[in-house]
């Protein structure tokens, strides 16, 4: 059973150039593959980097999950705040409140759901987007 995951190594996570910075981050480095027809980074670029980075959150945060569940992203709120000019890097967050529950959910019923906030910022540390992806999470049936 596999105990850990790296985030950066899935196939469309290469595919677009994602990478850890060496702060152990998810980054998506400002290249023109991932530009929009204005040369700043695409809005779906910024997406893709924030999703997979909570989704490397929750693999980090529960690696005795890691094999066991499931996840699937459900819902995804995303709000761009300036455009984005330069390397790009994820700060995902999980609320203490949501990660009590999601626990217990999780524990007690087998499945369970979670929110996860993302602020992604640029190299000046400037605000560019920030998007909350809500996580289905369900057990893998014991074999």
């Amino acid at each position: 059973m596999e105990t850990t995951l790296d985030a950066a190594t899935v196939p469309f996570a290469r595919q677009i150039g994602l990478r850890r910075n060496v702060d152990g981050r998810l980054e998506l480095p400002f290249s023109e593959a991932v530009h929009n027809h204005l040369g700043t980074v695409h809005a779906s670029a910024q997406i893709a980097l924030a999703e997979t980075a909570s989704g490397d959150l929750l693999a980090r945060r529960f690696p005795q999950l890691v094999g066991r569940v499931v996840p699937v992203v459900r819902a995804v709120r995303a709000k761009f705040r300036k455009p984005a000019t330069q390397t790009l890097t994820a700060y995902p967050a999980i609320a203490d409140d949501d990660l009590k529950r999601f626990l217990a959910q999780i524990e007690n019923q087998g499945r369970a759901f979670l929110t996860v906030e993302v602020e992604v910022r640029d190299t000046d540390g400037d605000l560019t987007c920030r998007a909350a992806f809500d996580w289905f999470i369900r057990s893998l049936p014991l074999i």
